[in-house]
């Protein structure tokens, strides 16, 4: 198991905001996407971030509604406590 390097973390030693949102944001995409990975943008990521390390990142699909496509992600501890858990929504582009 690596930690992450020091460009990722704060002056407290902890993952920097940004570098969790990004963690839940893009597993999200092929979660949904499956084996058919399609042109798409984010359109909604509503998250919510604790603290704890070391960390695992999951995701899954949560079904889809014409264009758009859901998602849900989660970053848990090594002991199974979620300290990050967020849901998206993915529209594909029009390929007109």
């Amino acid at each position: 198991m690596r930690r992450p390097g020091p460009d990722f973390l704060d002056s407290e030693d902890n993952i920097q905001p940004e570098i969790l949102w990004s963690a839940l944001d893009g597993p999200g995409y092929f979660a949904c996407m499956g084996d058919q990975l399609r042109p798409a943008v984010l359109g909604e990521l509503y998250a919510s971030v604790a603290g704890g390390q070391p960390l695992f990142v999951y995701a899954w699909s949560m079904g889809e509604e014409g264009r758009k496509f859901y998602a849900g992600t989660a970053i848990a501890t090594a002991t199974g406590e979620m300290v990050a858990s967020a849901k998206s929504t993915w529209i594909l582009l029009r390929s007109d």
